[in-house]
């Protein structure tokens, strides 16, 4: 069985007893590529984060462009949200944080399947996988 197949690899490892379904949710991990129009993707990303009232931590691979984040901090101001800014290709960094996180998201462009670097990400991952399709 891999990492991350059974509910409760989502949330933080209980070490008191209590059950597992009570344990807080561990960060929702979003790849962004800020090239993309990807509204539908970080949608998906706040959104679940704030369902299961994770941390979002969002890896992009350059600077944002200024207000990209900015209307969904807004419309989920419950949820913590963390920039991680990485030189080059964002895979490796996101394969590491896959290690630590509940959900990685990602996105795919609509009408494709995922590529390359999905499909990579799917099978190497950590915890479970969401490709979301975007424009």
């Amino acid at each position: 069985m891999r990492a991350g197949e059974l509910p409760e690899d989502e949330r933080v490892p209980v070490v008191d007893g209590s059950p597992p379904s009570t344990a807080p949710y561990l960060p929702v991990v979003l790849g962004l590529d800020p090239d993309a129009s990807a509204d539908d993707l970080i949608g998906y990303a706040f959104g679940t984060a704030a369902v299961r009232s994770a941390p979002l931590h969002v890896v992009h691979p350059w600077t944002l462009p200024a207000g990209t984040l900015r209307p969904w901090r807004h419309r989920f101001p419950g949820t913590t949200v963390r920039e991680h800014r990485v030189d080059g290709d964002p895979g490796p960094r996101l394969l590491e944080a896959s290690a630590r996180a509940g959900l990685l998201v990602v996105g795919r462009r609509t009408g494709r399947g995922p590529g390359r670097a999905a499909r990579s990400l799917i099978r190497h991952a950590g915890c479970p996988v969401a490709v979301v399709p975007h424009d």
